[in-house]
């Protein structure tokens, strides 16, 4: 128990840190509750990535959206052909971890996904539409880099401009936050991502 309250007092601590101390407009963030952290959950196999790796009950920082235009990169989900675990999601996962490590980013950022109907591939079908936000051009364009080589016909690095927002379904998928990448473990918890593919 004592446990439980010492656990819910650090998360606390760091949400109010994170809200006073952050350059970024705090309605452009999110903040998790920490009250809703389950220390059972601290030191459980991280079995996407194959690492296994003590977790602390801390969240990440998203860095919002600005309700600006912004080119995607989209991905024809229909015919991604992925052969590892965690999917595209975790390919994705995989380039931003090796990139923040190898270019020790030690700053905020969110990479955001949209999926919606689309016909830019020839066909009708579902796409997922991603923008990334905090984190610097070179990073996107390595990530749109990795994923053509990889999916070849499947990605659009420049796709049509959006306007992001969550009332239209964006959710954050891929926070970075001091060296950290981290993963949805669900609709309410987070993992880091402490291998790549």
């Amino acid at each position: 128990m004592a446990d439980d309250e010492a656990v819910a007092r650090e998360a606390r601590a760091l949400k109010t840190k994170t809200k006073t101390d952050h350059p970024i407009k705090e309605n452009d963030m999110d903040y998790e509750n920490p009250k809703d952290a389950s220390p059972s959950d601290a030191s459980t196999k991280n079995s996407i990535y194959g690492a296994t790796r003590p977790i602390t009950p801390t969240f990440p920082t998203l860095v919002g959206l600005t309700g600006r235009e912004i080119s995607p990169i989209e991905l024809d989900v229909d015919h991604l052909q992925v052969e590892t675990s965690g999917g595209w999601l975790g390919v994705i996962h995989s380039i931003t971890r090796k990139w923040v490590t190898a270019n020790r980013f030690n700053k905020r950022g969110t990479i955001w996904v949209w999926f919606s109907p689309s016909v830019n591939f020839g066909h009708h079908g579902m796409s997922a539409f991603l923008v990334v936000y905090g984190l610097p051009s070179k990073f996107r364009n390595q990530l749109g880099a990795e994923l053509s080589r990889r999916f070849n016909r499947s990605v659009r690095v420049n796709s049509d401009y959006v306007t992001p927002n969550r009332a239209d379904g964006w959710a954050a998928q891929c926070p970075v936050e001091e060296g950290r990448v981290w993963a949805v473990e669900d609709g309410a918890s987070w993992r880091e991502v402490v291998a790549w593919l």
